[in-house]
Order: structure tokens, then C-alpha cells, then sequence
């Protein structure tokens, strides 16, 4: 089993990143939240890579990775910045620093930075894999009903704003995403469960409902065929989030109750997410 050292002071970020590893079976997954805390736990951990935000307080990245690659007991250990900051404007001084790598943090999903991670620790030159652009049809999955079409084009000419309940029972998947929602402008209700969720549904109309397939307290298929028998004049969309673990089966049966769109939300990065569900306005 690898270590990794995820140096990320953005708490849900690196709760996200830490399951991610750790779903795997493959990864053990330390923390640090500053710069010292990352100098410290390396040296204590001595982890086989470091995940390191260049951004961070009372250190910054670049200065932790020159202690880092200074100390001769992590020899073994990979540093790689993970950052927004350009590579291209950063890119001599990160050489210089003898960096093992670089990764940009907006450009990837969690599941992508999980195989990159491997790539880079089964290689020792390995950099960061060019991304295929081609794949990205296969994360948004919009081909419901020939009838529903003209529901994704853009209506950004319509300034009102545009109300969102998402149902989603992992928290850190539920503030991360929403927060993504509500930069771009989108007023968003959140609720934890099936059967919150349909309270809601029942107290107010919204433009779009999120919803992940498999809901605790009530069934996703459920829940959308009791709220159309309810408003069966409601224009209310709903988007169905899935993973790896969805079944095809469930698939299929949610897609004969006329939803717009499926999200794989492994695959999409919170920005990304929110540029998809913004699209289908």
C-alpha cells in the first residue's frame, strides 16, 4: 500500500481527495493543512509521494518543496505541486526545485488525480498524462427523451434566477458542488435524503432537481414518480447523479421517468459539474 500526503488547506478538498485515495485499498492518506504541518508529517510519515498546493499558509509551496527535496531521508519520496497556478509561468523555478511533476488542480477530477498518482509512482519520469478531451462526452450522459431536446439549450438571456434542490446524502460531495453552483448564480436548496428531499419538493417548485441514485429514506425512482403524479403540469428537470457502482438496470429505469441528464459525479470536477448543470438551462 502507497502513503500519500495531501497538502491542501481547503478542508472539503481534501476530504474528497482522502476518500478518493482510500477507496481504492491502494493508498494510505495523511493530511497537512499549512506548510509546516506538511514539512513535519513528511518527515514523520516519510511518504512514498506529496500532493502539494503551492498556496498555503505560514509556508508556502515552492519554500516546502526545497526543505523537502533538501532532506536526504525522502529521497524515495515524490513531490508533486498541485495547484491552480500555472505550470507555464512556474515551470523554471518548479525545475529548479526538482519537482517530480506537476498537476493542475481545476483540469482534474478526483478519480483522474487517483490515476495519475499511480501512473506517477509506477514511472519514475512519468509527468502528467495529456488529458483526452474525447472522454468528456462519455461523463455527461444527455440522450433521454427526442421530445425534451430544446431543454438544453442556453437561456442565458433569462436573468431570473434559477432554483436547485439537490438530494444527495454524502455531505462533502453536497457543500462542495452546491458552493459551485451558487458562484454561477443558482439559488440552491440542499437536503440529505430521499425523504427530505420530497418534503421540499412538496413545500416549493424548483427549476431542476439533482438527485444521486441511490438515495436513503426513499427511492430515487420513487421519489420522481410520486412528484409527477403530484405536478404532473410541473416543468421541474431533474439530472440523476451515478458512480462506478450504479447499475445499468437502475439506469434504464430512471431514464423512463423523463429525466434530462446523468452525471457521473466521480468523474466531473466541481466546476465542471456546475458548467453541465448550467448547460441544461
Amino acid at each position: 500500500m502507497k502513503k500519500i500526503l495531501i497538502v491542501e488547506d481547503d478542508v472539503m478538498l481534501s476530504e474528497i481527495y482522502k476518500k478518493k485515495f482510500e477507496k481504492t485499498g491502494d493508498f494510505e492518506v495523511v493530511h497537512a493543512s499549512s506548510g509546516t504541518d506538511a514539512i513535519k508529517k513528511a518527515k514523520a510519515e516519510k511518504p512514498d509521494l506529496v500532493l502539494l498546493d503551492l498556496v498555503l499558509p505560514e509556508m508556502d509551496g515552492f519554500d516546502v518543496l526545497a526543505e523537502l527535496k533538501k532532506d536526504t531521508n525522502l529521497n524515495n519520496t515524490k513531490v508533486v505541486p498541485f495547484s491552480n497556478l500555472s505550470e507555464e509561468d512556474n515551470e523554471k523555478k518548479l525545475r529548479e526545485l526538482k519537482a517530480d511533476g506537476f498537476i493542475s488542480k481545476s483540469e482534474h477530477t478526483p478519480q483522474e488525480l487517483v490515476e495519475i498518482v499511480r501512473e506517477i509512482l509506477k514511472e519514475n519520469k512519468k509527468k502528467q498524462p495529456v488529458r483526452d478531451e474525447s472522454s468528456d462526452s462519455e461523463e455527461f450522459e444527455v440522450k433521454i427523451n427526442s421530445s425534451s431536446i430544446e431543454d438544453f439549450s442556453f437561456k442565458r438571456e433569462n436573468s431570473k434566477i434559477k432554483s436547485i434542490l439537490v438530494i444527495e446524502d454524502e455531505e462533502i460531495f453536497l457543500d462542495v458542488f452546491t458552493k459551485e453552483l451558487e458562484k454561477i448564480g443558482f439559488y440552491v436548496k440542499k437536503a440529505l435524503d430521499g425523504k427530505q428531499g420530497a418534503k421540499f419538493l412538496a413545500q416549493k417548485e424548483f427549476d431542476l432537481v439533482i438527485v444521486d441514485i441511490a438515495l436513503s429514506g426513499m427511492g430515487t425512482e420513487q421519489l420522481i414518480i410520486e412528484f409527477r403524479s403530484r405536478k404532473p403540469k410541473a416543468k421541474t428537470k431533474f439530472v440523476i447523479l451515478k458512480s462506478e457502482d450504479s447499475s445499468d438496470k437502475d439506469i434504464d429505469q430512471l431514464k423512463k421517468t423523463g429525466i434530462q441528464a446523468i452525471i457521473d459525479k466521480n468523474k466531473v470536477s466541481p466546476k465542471e459539474f456546475a458548467d453541465q448543470i448550467q448547460a441544461i438551462f
